[in-house]
């Protein structure tokens, strides 16, 4: 499964490049697609994404997907 909220939210978290990630993704190895949505965390040194499957999906992992 390829968890394409997990993978923007750690992209994002650790300053990676989300195109860098998917493109290294074998497509043969993925039988399904996952989304979800996430929530920010903002605190003195950054914002924190969160993968809490409890918001909407964002426009930029439907623009991902």
């Amino acid at each position: 499964m390829l968890d394409i909220n997990n993978i923007y939210v750690s992209c994002q978290n650790f300053a990676y490049d989300v195109f860098d990630c998917l493109n290294a993704v074998n497509s043969e190895d993925v039988a399904e697609i996952h989304l979800a949505g996430y929530a920010i965390n903002t605190y003195e040194k950054g914002d924190v994404y969160i993968d809490d499957h409890g918001s909407k999906v964002s426009e930029q992992v439907w623009n991902l997907y």
